[in-house]
């Protein structure tokens, strides 16, 4: 299915998707695909993100997506592990996906990052 507007893309295990969508309202999608093939999930989040859409990668290799989604000139990927670092992400680079490594962080505190790049992206 094709979504509008921010999208939140889960690729990892032992992650409560429900309690996340459930955090962020129906305001942005949550797909869990952790099932899926973690390079077929990057590609069709790039995709998205290509359709002047934001884009929240919830991954634990970060850094080898944003340097993979980079190498598209209509992507400004960035890998985000703090509320600072997601509003320098937007600020300085104008990241319309940012990466989020899930391990060691609540719900909670992700859903507040997910919901600061959308915020500072408007």
């Amino acid at each position: 299915k094709q979504v509008n507007g921010p999208l939140v893309v889960l690729t990892v295990e032992n992650f409560d998707a429900a309690a996340l969508a459930k955090l962020l309202g129906n305001q942005i999608a949550v797909e869990n695909h952790k099932q899926r093939n973690g390079e077929r999930m990057l590609s069709e989040t790039i995709s998205h993100v290509q359709n002047n859409n934001l884009a929240v990668l919830l991954t634990e290799s970060p850094v080898t997506a944003v340097v993979t989604a980079n190498r598209d000139a209509r992507v400004r990927a960035a890998m985000a592990y703090s509320f600072p670092a997601v509003r320098q992400a937007v600020d300085e680079a104008g990241a319309n996906l940012l990466t989020i490594d899930p391990r060691g962080r609540s719900i909670s505190e992700i859903a507040g990052m997910i919901n600061e790049f959308v915020r500072s992206s408007a």
